[in-house]
């Protein structure tokens, strides 16, 4: 699997040959086999971080990334994948002001989804609604915490969301830190 920036934005591309070169790297091979399951409500018997990390490499897609803007002004949404013969993601133009991890992060998450839709295994979260445990979401968090400084540097995976402002969504790819955040009225 390889991303294709398509945007002509050059950060985009800079952060897409991250995501390129991370899926690759051996230090996000060895974390994703550490992971033994996940959300089983949404992932088939038998798929494990091992599994993933194999996907990702063994899938010959170019994935195109695109840009757009919600209309929602307030959409939690990072991005998009659609796959009809010819894989795409969309990254949403106002959830750029972020951290090259947390962008790094997203693209990665997308790429998981791109490997279910080539998969007959199920390893998705269903709808949009925040889950925890999810394949999408453990591949994206652990792509957040070496892009962010190592994995086994003190950097919280759970800040992908930042502002300009110098507030931060905390937004873990659990259910508990998404209600702290809607709680508090941040969107996530």
């Amino acid at each position: 699997m390889i991303f294709v920036n398509k945007t002509g934005s050059k950060r985009i591309e800079i952060l897409a040959n991250k995501a390129n070169k991370l899926i690759r790297s051996e230090e996000f091979i060895a974390e994703m086999a550490k992971i033994e399951k996940f959300n089983t409500a949404y992932t088939s018997q038998g798929v494990d971080g091992k599994y993933i990390a194999r996907k990702l490499l063994e899938i010959e897609s170019k994935i195109e990334i695109y840009l757009y803007t919600s209309k929602n002004p307030f959409t939690s949404a990072n991005g998009y994948t659609v796959d009809n013969g010819k894989p795409q993601v969309f990254l949403n133009t106002r959830k750029l002001n972020r951290s090259d991890a947390s962008i790094v992060a997203t693209l990665i998450h997308e790429a998981v989804h791109e490997a279910d839709f080539r998969d007959l295994l199920d390893f998705h979260h269903g709808d949009n609604r925040p889950k925890g445990g999810t394949a999408p979401e453990l591949a994206a968090e652990v792509a957040y915490k070496i892009e962010a400084g190592g994995i086994d540097s003190d950097v919280d995976s759970s800040v992908i969301n930042e502002s300009n402002s110098g507030y931060y969504c905390y937004r873990s790819w659990s259910s508990l830190w998404i209600k702290r955040c809607y709680r508090k009225n941040i969107v996530a």
